[in-house]
């Protein structure tokens, strides 16, 4: 082997070790990225486990039926709100209406 080609091996050789160890480090990098994500994973499914064992334990105790006549309440006394929030829009509307018809007859009169 010549000289030359022995030099074009080498260095084709070590650009070779330099890709490849910048592989292997954005390797090693995404690998810790998954290994984070797994992690916090695992720490969401334990918050979602304790909140299952929770609502289990609830069952259990029957205190649901304790809270659904406060649910019950709740819903109505927001149906009462949204009644109220819609007669208040209703006359709010009444009333634009009427002072557009004023306004229209105002228009008339100043017009003639």
């Amino acid at each position: 082997m010549s000289a030359g080609n022995k030099a074009e091996t080498v260095f084709t050789l070590e650009h070779a070790i330099g890709e490849l160890q910048s592989l292997a480090l954005a390797t090693e990098t995404q690998i810790r990225a998954v290994a984070q994500v797994f992690e916090s994973l695992t720490g969401h499914t334990s918050a979602i486990l304790a909140l299952a064992g929770a609502i289990i334990q609830c069952v259990d105790n029957e205190s649901i039926r304790s809270v659904l006549p406060k649910v019950q309440t709740l819903g109505a006394a927001t149906k009462r709100f949204i009644e109220d929030r819609l007669q208040a829009t209703t006359g709010i509307f009444e009333t634009v209406a009427t002072e557009v018809r004023l306004l229209h007859q105002l228009s008339l009169v100043a017009h003639s």
